[in-house]
C-alpha cells in the first residue's frame, strides 16, 4: 500500500523523526528513515536501538493518526485502478500497515470500492508478519471462487517479494516507491509507470 498505491514517504518519515527526536531525543533527517517503509514497526524500532520498541511503535502511531489521512494516491493510480476494475482484475489490499489504518485511509481516499478486501496487520492477533497478511487476501480471493495460484503481488519493497515468495506468489515492484534500485533484482517484474503496471496485470488476469 504504502509506496504503491499511497504516495506516503514524506508523513512516515516525518512521524519517525518526530517519534525518534521527541522520545530519544536521536536526531537524524528525515530521509534517514526512508529504509524503514516496508517492514513491521516493531523490527524497525528494533533495529533504530530503543530500548523499548513497543512503546516507540505507540507513540509513532500516536503521532502518524494525526496525519494520515493527508496521504495522497501516486498520480494516475486512481486511473490504474479504474481501468482494472473495468478489466474484471479482483484486487485485495495486503498490507503491513495497521488494519484499521489501512481501512481508514483506502476509505478516506474514495478508492475501497474497488478492493475485495484490506488485509493488515493484527498485532492484537499476533499477525504482524507480510506473509501473514498475504495468506489473509489469498483467503479473500478463494472465498470469491478465485485460484489464489492465480495471484500476482504488487509492492515496492523486498518485503513485499518475501511475503509473497512464501506462498510461491509472483512479485512485481513498481519503481515509483521506496526500494533502493537493487532490490529490484529480487521481483519477477519491474514497472516504471502505472500504464506499465496495468497492461501487466490486465494481461495476467485469469
Amino acid at each position: 500500500m504504502d509506496g504503491t498505491l499511497t504516495d506516503s514517504l514524506a508523513i512516515i518519515t516525518a512521524c519517525f523523526d518526530r517519534t525518534m527526536r521527541e522520545e530519544a531525543g536521536v536526531v537524524h533527517e528525515p530521509a534517514f528513515y526512508r529504509r524503514f517503509i516496508g517492514p513491521p514497526l516493531h523490527d524497525s524500532f528494533a533495529e533504530l536501538g530503543v530500548a523499548d520498541p513497543a512503546r516507540f511503535v505507540a507513540e509513532y502511531r500516536r503521532r502518524y493518526a494525526e496525519t494520515m489521512l493527508d496521504t495522497p494516491l501516486f498520480p494516475g493510480v486512481r486511473e490504474l485502478l479504474e481501468r482494472l476494475d473495468a478489466a474484471g482484475v479482483p484486487m485485495v489490499v495486503a498490507t503491513s500497515k495497521k488494519e484499521e489504518a489501512a481501512r481508514a485511509i483506502v476509505e478516506h481516499l474514495d478508492v475501497s470500492r474497488h478492493f475485495l478486501a484490506v488485509c493488515g496487520a493484527d498485532e492484537v492477533g499476533g499477525r504482524v508478519a507480510k506473509h501473514e497478511m498475504v495468506e489473509d487476501a489469498l483467503a479473500v480471493l478463494a472465498e470469491r471462487g478465485i485460484d489464489p495460484a492465480s495471484a500476482v503481488m504488487v509492492g515496492d519493497r523486498k518485503y513485499d517479494v518475501d511475503g509473497a515468495a512464501v506462498h510461491g506468489l509472483p512479485t512485481v515492484l513498481v519503481e515509483w516507491g521506496a526500494a533502493p534500485a537493487e532490490e529490484y533484482a529480487l521481483a519477477w517484474r519491474t514497472v516504471r509507470t502505472v500504464d506499465q503496471l496495468a497492461e501487466l496485470l490486465i494481461g495476467a488476469a485469469p
